[in-house]
């Protein structure tokens, strides 16, 4: 019990090794695939963040710098005065910048820090008079990476700034400063983003992970009750299987023996009184048929078992007579007869003989229920045409015939034409010559019939000189 128990294990572990390495597998590339995507998406969500940040700071310079407070509205203290409330506003919008500065030819004019105690800003230099309002050129505006020291603390900022020249020869420069935990702030609002998304797919991960375990141990589960189920039908069948074979084996020998006895039975009962020699010709045929019957009990098993078959010599061509004697009572109820081709010389072959003899029993059996009466049988035995190391035997009868598309399947189990019939003597035919190592097919015969034609391969050694020397005679 220890044995069949291991041996069931043995079995099913194969399966159970790919669906845990496919399991193992599929969640070490998952995580591998969500650590990387996570690495290239905080990658892309930091370099966005960064190119917003600067892109906002490079737009914001732009617009200080595009302001007419620095040229003609210099006259206008009012609007000059409007500055600080200006930047405190963008200030308030853009939670990020740190400080404005506007300076004319090195001289600070304004300058407007987050945190100030004065809210609205500091005027450092009245503006001068402008002498022309017409720009020369406007630079680029640059971006640098610099650290402020605001009220004893070192804040890391980006400086933005731009030049804007005039004709008269003087020159804003318009400076601001935007802390880069700006950056930080943008990237983390992303970045929570991103991280909801990675929950997510882990979680949708886990539950098809859980999902496919759950269908993966139903399926096996599924496959177990199918494959034991599956099983006892084919134990089942495979009884029924026996059972008929051993009913179909015997059916026809018996037959041939309750023949041979009601003709023996009538042989005694003549009026003119029994012959000797019709009675001792019958009684040795029901002694030969219950002698090979006898024989049939230690093989019927074989297709079960056919590693402990056994081979051995044997003359074909007395195979081949005594298997047509065999059914020579049914042979001479349907009134048909036997016309044998066969070598002068003994043909030996080195097969298990039992199969062998069922095989043929089977093919004749089957040429004598669809041969017409008062017909021929013919048994042929020649060596074959297309392979010289191998013998062929050729059944054939003058039935209706088999057509092409059925030639084939014939030789499956339960298989018949015939309402009476078991459907498993040519299926058996074709399991015994499989076991001898030989082949079986059906073919048309010119001028309607059929034949069987079996091959088998000659014997090895020095009889295989002898038999190509009855091939040549033959």
């Amino acid at each position: 019990m220890a044995q069949s128990r291991s041996l069931k294990i043995a079995h099913r572990s194969p399966l159970t090794l790919v669906i845990a390495g496919f399991l193992v597998v599929f969640v070490v590339l998952a995580v591998a695939f969500l650590v990387i995507l996570g690495r290239a998406m905080h990658a892309q969500v930091h370099s966005a963040a960064t190119e917003r940040v600067v892109a906002e700071g490079s737009e914001l310079t732009r617009f200080l710098g595009g302001m007419p407070f620095w040229n003609a509205s210099n006259e206008v203290a009012l609007a000059w005065m409007r500055l600080p409330f200006l930047v405190d506003g963008l200030h308030r919008a853009q939670s990020g910048l740190q400080y404005v500065e506007v300076s004319r030819d090195g001289v600070k004019l304004f300058h407007c820090q987050a945190g100030d105690p004065l809210p609205a800003g500091s005027m450092i230099s009245p503006p001068p008079a402008s002498r022309s309002n017409e720009v020369a050129g406007v630079s680029p505006v640059t971006v640098s990476h610099e650290i402020l020291d605001l009220f004893g603390e070192s804040v890391p900022v980006l400086v933005f700034r731009q030049f804007i020249d005039y004709e008269d020869g003087s020159r804003i420069e318009v400076e601001i400063g935007m802390r880069q935990e700006s950056i930080a702030v943008r990237e983390r609002l992303s970045t929570d983003a991103v991280r909801w998304m990675l929950r997510l797919a882990v979680l949708i991960l886990l539950l098809a992970g859980l999902f496919f375990i759950v269908v993966t141990i139903v399926a096996v589960q599924r496959d177990r009750r199918m494959e034991r189920r599956q099983r006892r039908e084919e134990h089942l069948l495979f009884s029924g299987m026996v059972a008929n074979s051993i009913v179909h084996d015997f059916r026809n020998p018996m037959s041939a023996v309750r023949l041979d006895a009601q003709m023996l039975e009538r042989e005694a009962r003549r009026p003119d009184g029994p012959r000797a020699e019709r009675m001792g010709e019958l009684a040795g045929r029901i002694a030969r048929t219950l002698t090979r019957m006898d024989g049939v009990f230690q093989e019927f098993l074989f297709m079960s078992r056919p590693a402990q078959a056994g081979g051995g010599s044997f003359d074909l061509r007395q195979c081949l007579r005594e298997s047509a004697e065999t059914l020579a009572a049914r042979l001479e109820q349907a009134r048909l007869h036997v016309e044998f081709d066969l070598p002068e010389s003994p043909v030996h072959v080195d097969v298990s003989e039992p199969p062998l003899r069922r095989a043929l029993l089977n093919v004749l059996q089957n040429a004598i229920q669809h041969a017409p009466a008062d017909s021929a049988i013919t048994i042929r035995l020649a060596p074959d045409p297309q392979d010289a190391h191998l013998w062929c035997i050729e059944i054939g009868d003058r039935g209706p015939g088999i057509p092409p598309v059925r030639r084939e399947k014939v030789f499956e189990m339960f298989v018949t034409t015939r309402p009476e019939g078991t459907g498993l003597g040519l299926f058996m035919a074709r399991a015994a010559m499989a076991h001898c190592g030989g082949t079986i097919v059906a073919l048309g015969r010119d001028g309607g019939g059929t034949i069987i034609r079996l091959t088998l391969p000659q014997a090895a050694g020095p009889r295989a000189a002898a038999d190509d020397n009855a091939k040549g005679t033959s």
